[in-house]
């Protein structure tokens, strides 16, 4: 099972949203997967420094990408 079978087909929407506002208010989530998993993870090397808002965006899409394929 993969990560997007895990977290969103197989999921309610409403206890998939019960479950991000619930991690974003007790562990304070400033990424989407961490406020859908409830893990933190850190992010990519390419995001250390100054990056522009477009920029995090896309290494944002590309970390978005690698957790949806990834097995559960």
């Amino acid at each position: 099972m993969k990560n997007r079978d895990k977290f969103i087909t197989r999921r309610s929407e409403y206890d998939m949203l019960m479950q991000m506002q619930h991690n974003i208010m007790e562990k304070g989530c400033v990424c989407v997967l961490d406020a859908l998993t409830g893990n933190m993870n850190s992010c990519p090397a390419e995001m250390q420094g100054k990056v522009g808002a477009l920029s995090r965006l896309a290494v944002c899409g590309k970390c978005i990408q690698r957790f949806l394929n990834e097995e559960a």
